[in-house]
């Protein structure tokens, strides 16, 4: 793929493609794009170029809800809570999602999931599954399900900071006319097998096996 100028692209087009154009089938806003930057580039190139630049623009404010819950922490949670309980399970080692990928999961073969609905993640950890989809679809609510303490306190933790330091706003305005419109977001402490998650439109499991 040819090299693109995403500098000049991303302010001017990369929240309104994401809600108007990324996930319909209109290439009208990106032959617009298209012409108006003179690209050198077919269609396809340029949606994935606009794609990668609105993840991009996107993760900023989905990893900055996790600065004080990185990566490392969280394994470290998980991994003594494991140690103290005796918990041995493959299930229970700690993964995370790549938001990149997520995203491109969501842009190319969610295209055709409605606003609105429910999404589960089964074994949330600290909640970065949640808050990626929350960012990039419009659920009407979210919810994470997660069986060790430590990964279940953190993810509140993030949920105050999601809703008390305003990063909602950066984090899902692209999805829905309101700024002010916060899908419901909840965690549980539990063992997603006991918990009824049957009203879940899109379900996430992140396998460590």
């Amino acid at each position: 793929m040819e090299a693109l100028d995403l500098e000049t692209l991303v302010p001017a087009y990369a929240l309104q493609l994401c809600r108007d154009v990324l996930h319909s089938e209109d290439h009208a806003m990106l032959r617009q794009a298209k012409e108006q930057h003179a690209l050198d580039l077919d269609e396809a190139q340029l949606r994935e170029g606009v794609q990668r630049a609105v993840l991009a623009e996107l993760e900023h404010p989905w990893n900055q809800l996790f600065e004080d819950v990185s990566t490392d922490k969280a394994k470290k949670l998980s991994r003594s809570e494991r140690d103290s309980k005796g918990i041995h399970s493959a299930s229970y080692v700690y993964g995370e999602i790549s938001f990149a990928s997520f995203g491109l999961v969501f842009f190319n073969h969610l295209k055709d999931l409605k606003p609105g609905g429910v999404f589960y993640d089964l074994g949330s950890g600290s909640g970065r599954g949640v808050f990626a989809a929350a960012a990039l679809h419009q659920f009407r609510k979210l919810v994470g399900i997660e069986a060790l303490e430590g990964l279940y306190q953190a993810s509140q933790v993030v949920l105050h900071k999601f809703v008390t330091e305003s990063l909602h706003r950066r984090l899902i305005a692209h999805n829905t006319a309101d700024p002010q419109c916060i899908p419901e977001i909840s965690f549980f402490q539990s063992d997603f097998l006991e918990y009824d998650w049957s009203d879940g439109d899109l379900i996430f499991a992140n396998s460590t096996w």
